[in-house]
């Protein structure tokens, strides 16, 4: 498929704050405020692939202070936003640059709490915006203590639409069986989400293999220094891990891969490269300290290694 335009959800936003600490006295830290940006697993997503020129959505849960901030952050980035009315207050992640300990330090805020309605809210809001053509990306936990079958039951409720999912191994239980488009997730989660797997013994690729048969289109694992595996109807497309000079900052990593990878599917590229895209935005956005942000014309998707084997039905060799 190609989509007309990306559609991301964010049901659990921040406002992500950059500072630099510029100095220390008898009352603690001094820092300097560099950069405010709207958070969230979905919000990167999207700020990255409007930077890309892919049209773009984003679906916002925010209330009290800070929903009017979020929107004024997106509509900087170009990014439009249709919010969805939350009844509490935005969190909050700071990161502190130079703060000596050889790095930056990261402070997250919790989320707010599920909130009664929630659910109904969000289908609500997006029966108002979705359209033909377009493709959903759940990318993020929902709020703390959200019912674990949440994600799931948004997909049912709008199967119409291909849904491509990036969500906790809690909740990705529930979405997989509803049979999403597309589903992303890093090593870890896979695991954590296929419980009867042994957690150290299986091979990561045939968790994946496995899950990628409840999807529509295919199953894809982030690996860190290990590049990335996605299984696909008919392949199995491995990518080599893309050398990056000076990392700054891996925070986002996976949220710039899950773009990468959308950008492509949104180009009509092939599996290959659609995952050679994913690695190479992956690759710069980790350049830099703020998540969600690249330099399109740094993006170099020719340096990235993808190998292809072609797979029997139904995923088997």
């Amino acid at each position: 498929m190609t989509p007309r335009r990306i559609v991301c959800v964010t049901l659990n936003p921040s406002i992500d704050r950059t500072l630099r600490k510029i100095g220390t006295d008898e009352a603690g830290w001094r820092t300097h405020l560099e950069h405010e940006t709207a958070g969230g697993k979905g919000n990167n997503v999207a700020r990255i692939l409007r930077s890309l020129d892919v049209a773009v959505l984003s679906v916002v849960c925010a209330g009290r202070q800070g929903a009017g901030q979020m929107a004024d952050l997106l509509a900087q980035d170009g990014v439009p936003m249709h919010l969805i009315q939350s009844p509490h207050n935005v969190r909050f992640h700071t990161t502190i640059l130079d703060a000596g300990n050889g790095g930056p330090l990261f402070v997250h805020e919790a989320g707010p709490p599920y909130w009664n309605g929630l659910y109904e809210d969000v289908c609500r809001g997006l029966s108002e915006v979705c359209r033909d053509g377009d493709l959903v990306v759940i990318a993020g936990s929902p709020p703390p203590s959200s019912p674990f079958t949440i994600v799931g039951d948004l997909m049912h409720e709008f199967a119409q639409y291909p849904i491509a999912i990036d969500v906790g191994p809690q909740y990705l239980v529930w979405a997989l069986k509803a049979g999403p488009y597309l589903v992303k997730v890093n090593q870890h989660e896979w695991r954590g989400t296929l419980q009867e797997v042994p957690s150290e013994d299986a091979p990561i690729d045939d968790v994946v293999r496995r899950a990628s048969l409840s999807c529509l289109d295919g199953a894809v694992a982030t690996l860190g220094a290990g590049g990335s595996v996605g299984y696909w109807p008919e392949e199995c497309i491995t990518v080599q891990p893309v050398g990056v000079q000076k990392v700054v900052s891996s925070l986002g990593a996976g949220d710039a891969f899950m773009a990468g990878l959308l950008w492509g599917i949104y180009r009509g590229d092939s599996k290959a490269e659609c995952m050679a895209r994913a690695a190479a935005v992956a690759a710069e956005s980790i350049r830099w300290p703020i998540a969600g942000r690249i330099a399109p014309s740094h993006v170099q998707v020719e340096n990235v290694k993808v190998s292809s084997r072609k797979l029997g039905r139904h995923g088997t060799w």
